[in-house]
């Protein structure tokens, strides 16, 4: 669901702690997981993970890493202090893309040295398996290796990214990124999150290099055998898990605060950008002050480093003590950097702080609990943001009674949690129990009705007057993509869903109920005079709603008037957005319901509004005289309040404000409307000759406008912007805007440019992606990936980007036989970690198709009733 429902779902913690239901199902982790794989969407299978054995575990790692960023290798060595549980003659452990050279294993009790008589490399496993002659001796012993690797540009283990020095110049750093199971591409180890050791890391590095990792270095000292580098030590890690380690080696400059713990705070960034990292700074010593004082648990370690990287898969990385992350997500430019990327760096650092705590302290047993971690990773962040930024209204609207009793006990719940299972791993249930500790909730019994079945309900709606009160008649079924899934007549799940139901008019009230059956009726005492009825008033709950007509009128007029609050207007077209989706509800209800959206002045509820209208662009756009309707229809709406917003900065104007002007510029060059195109292109060519600022706000919706019209001059202006960009926001917004070139002539050229040495291989996805958001770039994106399948498949291998770009390419399909010909095309050239990509991307042209068949005709009967206005649109 939205993030405002997210953020707001504490609200209701007293009946149920829900804001853990709704992160329940934002994240969706596909690893190597336990148990079985399963099979694909295209029907491959795959072999079921077995976690390694016990009779042998890992106490403590000593870690010697040396890379060399002139040939783009590394040597290294491990030393890890073991305890052999059981009688064994073998030793197995993770790693892959390593050449291993002098293993042994060393009894501690007598210093004699044993050593393999075999190494027998598993490759399906990413394993190897060391096989000695005679019984491991049981207890405290010592296995070493030294080792060989690659730093490649494969975006995961121990790998290079390419940035530029001050002087224009490629300057490469070696950076580690090891979640969820790549540690074991950086040195061999047991690659697993229950088992957790504690870890001294030793980095050889050239002389002029900085060396980083989790904790502070101990010890710096010139290297025997070269006095041109330098042997740094760094001080033993707390017990942790594997993927949390990590090393960054190269050419940083850095800004620097304290806590009010004493704790070290550090932005790392390239030379030349320290000033950059300040508002992260900021931000990162207020998280750690609040944090500590939240949970009532001290930060364990003596700093906490972020590093900008250049070439990065995720958006940023937990690692404990140094945290990392692409420069869009902790680089901050205040004359050129966007109020979006403004917050979005605030939540970003909040989010990866949290995780120190939830997460590195206290970790999933297995990644079966992923959600788990990030889900309340993503709370901390809305309740890290707001305390410190308070004007980015990160939380809307709470019933201030109900959310600090709530959240009184949701942190008395944290803080035992922590401090009970502190430095070691956790199910599930370990939080269901803490939490139960500390209210008098059933906590467990709730969230089982949630965590142990797929899915979540929508909750069917119907007001009933009986004398002076009005019975509410609820009922509940699980809520499907499409409703004419035929699962639909099989027995329903149930859900214990907390529901907070508000009545207005000349009849006013509140209440609240658990709903634990799938039927049950609500009687509202007095509410016969009430205008407008609201379930999940607040928006608090994870649940979809389904009015009646008549409750819907009267809601509509209650939007009209805003006499609901901001999140309560926006939750209303969020649900029911999501029901004509599904083929719940009728595209002509949810379009009459936007246009009472007229007046609207929340930037989240136009932001909603932005999403149906630019999905109902794309799945209309074959038909040109029809989308120029939907266009000239989105205008008029956008218009008015665009009125209000313009095109600059006014001085003391809301964050909030500030998002919303860019939403609206964009939508209104969308919709090809002439006014603001001309006006796009007079701020273009100022801009670019030197006579005129353009606002980082505007320029993402400007660069669209340009790209639309693109011609040969243009082309090479975006070009040469993106060339000399200084800052990666810049250079992402300017590769994304090319995606709105109108021809098939240049469409090739933004395609070719993305696979060009120019992009880094982490935006090129993003260029092809938007470059599929036009009826014409649609196909020839597919087509070009198509092509170059076996290149992405090795470029990206498994992880989470090619997924991205799989989606990208695919999703805004919309007919059954692209549903068929991308199923094909898969069938016999899955990639390991797709699977569940390919599966939902089918499902969603599917939607797609059927919302078209099932509505197309009601569509243009509204748009000719609607559509030609606004004079100013083309």
């Amino acid at each position: 669901m939205p993030s405002p429902t997210v953020t707001r779902i504490c609200a209701m913690v007293t009946v149920g702690l829900c804001l853990i239901v709704a992160f329940t199902l934002m994240f969706v982790f596909t690893a190597r997981s336990g148990g079985n794989s399963g099979t694909s969407s295209a029907s491959v299978k795959y072999k079921t993970f077995t976690r390694l054995p016990r009779n042998v575990l890992p106490v403590s790692y000593n870690i010697t890493l040396k890379p060399d960023l002139n040939r783009f290798v590394f040597d290294g060595s491990v030393s890890i202090a073991i305890k052999v549980n059981e009688v064994s003659r073998t030793i197995k452990l993770d790693s892959q893309e390593l050449d291993i050279k002098n293993p042994t294993f060393t009894v501690t009790s007598t210093g004699e040295v044993l050593r393999p008589i075999k190494v027998q490399t598993l490759a399906d496993e990413e394993r190897l398996e060391f096989v000695f002659d005679e019984d491991l001796p049981l207890g405290n012993n010592q296995f070493h290796c030294d080792f060989h690797g690659k730093l490649d540009d494969s975006l995961r283990g121990f790998y290079r990214s390419k940035g530029k020095n001050q002087r224009g110049e490629d300057s490469y750093a070696a950076v580690s990124h090891f979640e969820p199971i790549d540690a074991h591409r950086a040195f061999p180890c047991w690659d697993e999150p229950a088992l957790k050791a504690t870890f001294n890391m030793t980095l050889i590095v050239q002389k002029d290099l900085l060396a980083l990792s989790n904790t502070r270095p101990i010890a710096e000292s010139p290297y025997e055998m070269d006095q041109s580098w330098k042997v740094v030590r760094f001080e033993t890690t707390p017990k942790m898990s594997t993927y949390l380690v990590a090393a960054v080696v190269g050419h940083h400059d850095y800004v620097e605060d304290y806590t009010k713990s004493n704790v070290r705070v550090r932005v790392y960034t390239s030379l030349g950008k320290r000033e950059q990292g300040r508002y992260a700074l900021h931000t990162a010593v207020k998280s750690l002050d609040f944090l500590e004082e939240y949970f009532n648990v001290s930060y364990p370690l003596s700093k906490a480093d972020l590093v900008a990287v250049a070439d990065f898969a995720a958006g940023a990385m937990e690692n404990w003590g140094l945290i990392t992350c692409r420069e869009t997500t902790v680089l901050y430019d205040p004359m050129n950097s966007s109020t979006n990327i403004k917050q979005n760096v605030a939540t970003v650092v909040t989010h990866e702080l949290g995780h120190m705590w939830f997460g590195n302290l206290v970790t999933m047993e297995w990644w079966t609990y992923l959600w788990l971690n990030e889900g309340f990773a993503k709370f901390m962040e809305s309740l890290t943001t707001d305390h410190i930024y308070p004007d980015y209204d990160m939380w809307t609207q709470f019933v201030a009674e109900t959310l600090n009793v709530g959240l009184n006990k949701f942190r008395a719940g944290m803080q035992l949690y922590l401090n009970r299972h502190k430095y070691s791993n956790t199910l599930s249930s370990d939080l269901w129990k803490a939490l139960e500790e500390v209210s008098s909730v059933r906590v467990e019994s709730v969230m089982n009705s949630w965590v142990k079945q797929v899915g979540f309900p929508v909750i069917q709606v119907t007001a009933l007057y009986k004398g002076d009160n009005i019975v509410l008649n609820l009922r509940q079924n699980k809520f499907y993509s499409q409703v004419d899934n035929p699962k639909r007549n099989e027995p329903q799940p149930l859900w214990k869903v907390p529901i907070p139901i508000a009545w207005g008019g000349n009849s006013t009230g509140e209440t609240k109920i658990l709903l634990e059956a799938q039927e049950t009726e609500v009687t509202l005492e007095g509410a016969v005079n009430a205008s407008w009825i609201q379930v999940n008033h607040g928006a608090v709950s994870f649940f979809r709603t389904m009015y009646s007509r008549e409750m819907l009128a009267g809601l509509l007029d209650a939007v009209k008037s805003k006499t609901l609050s901001a999140e309560n207007r926006f939750i209303l077209h969020a649900d029911l957005f999501a029901l004509v989706q599904s083929g719940y509800r009728n595209t002509t209800e949810l379009l009459e319901f936007t246009k009472a959206y007229e007046n609207e002045t929340d930037f989240s509820t136009w932001n909603s509004v932005a999403i149906l209208l630019s999905k109902m662009s794309l799945l209309l756009g074959d038909d040109v005289e029809l989308v120029g309707k939907l266009h000239k229809f989105g205008a008029k709406l956008f218009r008015n309040i665009f009125k209000s917003v313009g095109w600059d900065t006014k001085p003391g104007e809301k964050h909030t404000t500030a998002l919303l002007r860019t939403v609206v510029l964009s939508m209104l060059v969308t919709f090809n409307d002439a006014e603001i195109l001309a006006e796009a292109r007079t701020r273009f060519n100022a801009y670019v000759d030197g006579r005129r600022i353009l606002s980082a706000d505007i320029r993402s919706p400007v660069y669209h406008a340009v790209a639309k019209t693109v011609d040969s001059t243009s082309w090479a202006q975006l070009i040469k912007l993106h060339k000399e960009a200084n800052l990666q926001e810049e250079a992402e917004r300017i590769l994304i805007a090319l995606g709105d070139v109108p021809t098939p002539e240049y469409i090739q050229k933004v395609l070719n440019f993305a696979d060009s040495s120019e992009v880094r291989a982490q935006d090129a996805i993003s260029v092809i992606a938007s470059v599929s958001t036009s009826a014409q770039g649609r196909d020839l994106a597919w087509k070009h990936y198509q092509a170059n399948h076996k290149r992405y498949s090795k470029r990206y291998n498994s992880g989470f980007l090619i997924s991205r770009l799989i989606k990208g390419v695919t999703e805004n399909f919309k007919t059954f036989e692209k549903a068929k010909e991308v199923e094909q095309f898969f069938a016999n050239r899955a990639i390991p970690g797709t699977e569940l990509t390919i599966k939902q991307t089918i499902e969603s042209i599917i939607s797609n198709a059927k919302w078209l068949q099932r509505d197309q005709k009601v569509i243009e009967e509204f748009l000719r009733r609607h559509g030609a206005v606004n004079e100013t649109s083309r």
